[in-house]
C-alpha cells in the first residue's frame, strides 16, 4: 500500500487482513496513536517522520523487532544470525528447527510401530499368525536366493 491517501481509522479497515505482510505508513503526518503490539513483527523499526515520537510500548510483544525505541541493537542481532547460520540467510534457522521436529517425529513413529508389533506378538491372534507366516516366507525366499 503506497500513496493511497488513507483517512479514518486504519485499524478497523485492516482488521480482516490477517495475512497482511507489508504496510507503509511512513508518509502519514498526523498519526497520533501507533500501537503494533503483539503482532509477530520482525526487522528494524523505521526511523524518521513521526516514528521517533512513539515509545517502546507501541512495539511490545514483538521480540524480533530491533532498533530505537527498543533496547535491542539490530547490529547485535545481525551478527548473532551470521554466526548461527555461518553467514547464511535468516530463514535457515527455520529449516533446522523443522528438521529436528522431523527427526523426533520419525523416531517416535518407528518406536511406536515397533512397540505395536511386539504387543501383537504377545497375543495368540490371527494377526500374529499372519505375521509369522510372512516372516517364514521371507526367510525361505532369502535362503533360495542365496543358495
Amino acid at each position: 500500500m503506497d500513496n493511497n491517501l488513507l483517512t479514518g481509522k486504519i485499524g478497523v479497515g485492516l482488521r480482516p487482513l490477517v495475512y497482511l505482510s507489508t504496510l507503509d505508513i511512513s508518509n502519514l503526518r498526523s498519526l497520533a496513536v501507533f500501537d503494533v503490539s503483539y503482532n509477530n513483527l520482525s526487522g528494524t523499526i523505521p526511523q524518521g517522520g513521526q516514528f521517533h515520537t512513539f515509545t517502546e510500548n507501541s512495539y511490545l510483544g514483538n521480540p524480533l523487532l530491533c532498533g530505537p525505541p527498543t533496547n535491542k541493537s539490530c547490529e547485535a542481532k545481525k551478527n548473532s544470525e551470521e554466526a548461527d547460520n555461518g553467514g547464511g540467510e535468516a530463514g535457515d534457522d527455520e529449516a533446522v528447527v523443522d528438521m529436528v521436529v522431523f527427526y523426533w517425529s520419525t523416531a517416535s513413529t518407528c518406536v511406536l510401530a515397533l512397540t505395536g508389533v511386539l504387543v501383537l506378538m504377545c497375543f495368540d491372534c490371527p494377526w500374529r499368525e499372519a505375521w509369522l507366516h510372512l516372516v517364514d516366507a521371507f526367510i525361505a525366499s532369502a535362503k533360495s536366493i542365496l543358495s
